[in-house]
């Protein structure tokens, strides 16, 4: 076999070893931010907040007039601000195979925001906390809404529900109510919609956000395994009262940050590089370098609908030389193992054409085409929901007579760009 084929081969292996680790990773990142909108993490300086930045543990967001910003996190978790308000990343941690490790601290310094919970939320709620000025937030599968105005704290219930907990006690909240409170002593109280000021809630509402759905977002620029613990972190921010539960970190193994869009459906153009071998004995110089370009709709994240092109190398016979191409299209169907990786199968149609060439002193120069399955197997790793690693093998029929009917099988590294 020719040198291709074990380099394809070493990179596949690397790509399928190095995936587990990378999925490990996770955070969030701006999903929208529209007029003066900044961002820091760590001690970090502030510097302007664009679409696709990433925000990860130990991040601030804040906005300025005449502005608002969008953020999404990895379990589908979403936040909005609107004008003048700014937002600390205390902690994010999401493993999708463990959700019970996984973890969401958040502090509303000031302003007014919307939060829709995701995965964190809905199916580990304890793991939620918001900390205001003055009471701190825990959910339940909720959408709600948290202004802060002339240093009064409002709050609203869209779904689900939220517990508001201070040093008074605890208030829970339900779908439709509303509550304020001004004091981290006074105990959080329910106040009709009629009793809130003016336009409230309505700089906040009316920023377009995304659907709460799971995604593959920017990683922590970070190489440090994070052990866990169960112990209240010591984080204090003027004016903020510490968040009153334990803070569950998961073990987590982050890699460079990368940045995403979340549109589960649409078009996507790919190529790939690889090595091609051909099921027939007695021949020389197989393994050649195959190429191929495709494009493809994803209908959804499980199922896709593919059309490829790939020139499929050659190999010499005693007597000429062959050199093949293919064209089909194929359904593919995707099992996610977690946000970033999935494994794929392809089967669909495809015709294949073996050009022959005869060699000096021979006679015949013949096309030998060939209409049948071809099936596929790889994995795809998602740099971002726009950007995809593709390792796979395809296998297509070649060869128009019975004594010349064989396969060639491509074994391929590539990459895939969604629009």
């Amino acid at each position: 076999m020719s040198k291709m084929f074990y380099i394809v081969r070493a990179a596949a292996f690397i790509f399928i070893a190095s995936t587990p680790v990378l999925a490990w990773a996770s955070g969030g990142y701006i999903y929208d931010a529209d007029g003066s909108v900044s961002i820091a993490t760590g001690k970090d300086a502030p510097h302007p907040a664009l679409a696709n930045d990433a925000v990860n543990s130990d991040t601030v967001v804040r906005t300025g007039n005449n502005s608002h910003a969008v953020l999404k996190f990895e379990d589908g978790q979403v936040v909005s601000l609107q004008a003048n308000s700014t937002l600390l990343v205390r902690e994010y941690i999401y493993n999708p195979q463990q959700v019970k490790k996984s973890n969401i601290v958040f502090s509303m310094l000031k302003g007014g925001m919307r939060f829709i919970t995701g995965q964190i939320g809905h199916l580990n709620p304890k793991a939620f906390r918001l900390a205001t000025p003055d009471a701190t937030i825990s959910v339940q599968g909720t959408e709600f809404l948290v202004v802060i105005v002339n240093n009064v704290t409002y709050s609203q219930v869209i779904s689900g529900s939220i517990r508001m907990t201070n040093a008074a006690g605890t208030t829970v909240l339900t779908a439709g109510h509303n509550a304020r409170i001004s004091s981290s002593d006074v105990l959080v109280k329910r106040v009709p919609a009629a009793s809130l000021p003016a336009d409230t809630f309505s700089q906040i509402t009316v920023i377009p956000v995304p659907a709460a759905t799971p995604v593959s977002v920017p990683l922590p620029a970070s190489s440090a395994l994070k052990d866990s613990v169960t112990a209240a972190p010591s984080m204090t921010v003027a004016g903020v009262p510490p968040v009153v539960a334990p803070v569950v970190v998961a073990p987590v193994i982050v890699a460079p940050a990368v940045s995403a869009s979340d549109k589960a459906a649409g078009f996507y153009v790919g190529a790939q590089l690889g090595s091609v071998n051909y099921r027939y004995s007695n021949i020389t110089n197989n393994g050649q370098i195959g190429f191929g370009l495709l494009g493809g709709y994803a209908i959804n994240e499980n199922f896709a609908v593919e059309a490829e092109y790939n020139s499929l190398g050659g190999f010499d016979s005693v007597k000429s030389t062959l050199k093949g191409s293919s064209i089909g299209v194929s359904g593919v169907g995707y099992y996610a193992l977690n946000p970033q990786f999935a494994f794929f199968g392809k089967l669909g149609v495809v015709s294949t054409s073996m050009k022959e060439t005869a060699k000096p002193g021979f006679i015949g120069n013949f096309t030998h085409n060939n209409t049948g399955a071809t099936v596929g197997i790889g994995g795809q790793y998602n740099i971002n929901p726009a950007v995809g690693m593709r390792v796979g093998i395809n296998i297509n029929p070649v060869g128009d007579t019975a004594s010349s009917k064989s396969t060639a099988g491509l074994l391929y590294f590539g990459g895939v760009f969604k629009f």
